[in-house]
């Protein structure tokens, strides 16, 4: 693993503590440490079509702040080789600002069982992007870097960053550090007796309230693949993990969910995912997330994770021009959660609270001191609750529009 620093961003990406350095052939080499360490504040995300991007940021606010790319950057969409370059690309920019994670689908036996299986995967998309000569040599070169990428990141000493989980939980993070690299993935399911497979593929044992005792300790996997290597693990192993590794935190990636919010809490605090990627693959109806930590003012030994929602956008652009209902009747989507006529998913805003708390307000700006409904001209909203879209921060309903809205969508719209 490796240590980042300054303020770091978590997602489903990296995050490492060592520069890139070039080969005399100008190809470049990745030997952060495993896990590395990153600087707060942090930037985590996952790293996939439909993550942000950095195009309005300057070199000067970019350094500002470290940023863990959470690993699975390929198999998925239709942009992965554009991906994966415009990562490596920052790696060698910003040696000690970005970090690079290993996910699940940063190994060749994956890629390919990917396109096996019918779909996209990253063998195929070199090809298509590249010819099958060319492609073939990219796919391979590239994964010459993958085998090099650390398996974890820690933010601050106290958060742990991986793409899978843990497994039985029984490794420690001297442990981790280690395994020797390159790791090829005819390797992974083998060093550290299934640890290192586990890292990148385990997944938490959600609440059973019909049988609580199965949510604890460790139980085989519900995935396919080396299923007496791979392992859910519970609660009391999250918990008996972090206390021994004097951690606070275990944020991790892997699992995609088909609505809701791109980050999540698990097993009591001590366990959370990210999935950056909005309208997975470009089918679904997710929303995305980002997680920002940063340091508690005056109090440099707390860390604070604040995540950001990154809304789910309606899948047709060509609905620009349609109601919110018609765009909801159009796309299936549940009409009590108002689009706006650009495809934005609305957010019911509370009335503003007392001076001193925080507010969409803070947000949006002099626009809240008097919203307007856009459908019927009802002004000063904020009194009240209402509905607005913060990604076009020009677009309010009442809450007598949303619901008119919301029958006509069932009605079939319009």
């Amino acid at each position: 693993y490796g240590r980042p620093g300054g303020e770091t961003v978590v997602g489903r990406s990296q995050v490492g503590a060592s520069a890139a350095t070039r080969r005399s052939n100008g190809s470049a080499r990745f030997h952060p440490p495993v896990p590395h360490e990153a600087k707060t504040p942090t930037c985590t995300s996952r790293s996939t079509p439909g993550s942000p991007t950095f195009s309005r940021v300057s070199s000067e606010e970019f350094v500002e702040v470290s940023y863990i790319f959470n690993g699975d950057w390929v198999d998925r969409g239709r942009h992965q080789l554009e991906v994966v370059m415009l990562l490596f690309a920052l790696k060698i920019i910003y040696p000690s600002s970005v970090w690079l994670n290993r996910g699940n689908h940063e190994d060749i036996g994956q890629n390919m069982k990917t396109s096996r299986k019918g779909s996209l995967g990253f063998d195929r998309a070199c090809e298509a992007q590249l010819g099958q000569t060319q492609g073939s040599i990219a796919f391979n070169e590239i994964h010459r870097v993958f085998d090099w990428l650390p398996l974890a990141a820690r933010v601050g000493h106290k958060i742990l960053v991986l793409h899978g989980g843990l497994g039985g939980g029984e490794w420690t993070l001297e442990d981790l550090k280690g395994v020797q690299r390159p790791l090829p993935s005819c390797d992974l399911a083998t060093v550290l007796e299934g640890a290192v497979y586990n890292v990148l593929w385990s997944d938490p044992i959600a609440p059973d309230h019909r049988n609580p005792a199965r949510t604890y300790g460790v139980h085989p996997s519900h995935r396919a693949k080396h299923g007496s290597v791979m392992k859910g693990f519970g609660r009391d192993v999250t918990e008996r993990f972090c206390r021994r590794e004097q951690l606070g935190l275990i944020i991790r990636s892997h699992q995609f969910k088909q609505s809701g919010k791109g980050y999540e809490l698990h097993h009591d605090g001590w366990l959370m995912r990210v999935f950056s990627a909005r309208n997975y693959c470009g089918e679904s109806s997710n929303d995305g997330g980002v997680l920002l930590i940063g340091t508690a003012e005056g109090e440099p030994e707390i860390l604070l994770v604040r995540p950001q929602n990154l809304e789910r956008m309606a899948k047709a652009v060509s609905n620009r021009g349609q109601t919110p209902a018609e765009i909801a009747a159009t796309l299936g989507l549940n009409p009590a959660e108002p689009y706006c006529q650009r495809g934005h998913l609305m957010h019911l805003v509370e009335p503003r609270p007392p001076s001193g708390f925080f507010s969409l307000s803070r947000l949006c700006g002099d626009r809240m001191v008097n919203a307007e409904c856009n459908l019927c001209g009802a002004e000063r909203l904020e009194v009240g609750r209402f509905y607005t879209c913060r990604a076009c921060c020009d677009f309010d309903l009442c809450l007598g529009c949303a619901r008119q809205e919301g029958r006509s969508a069932e009605d079939g719209g319009g």
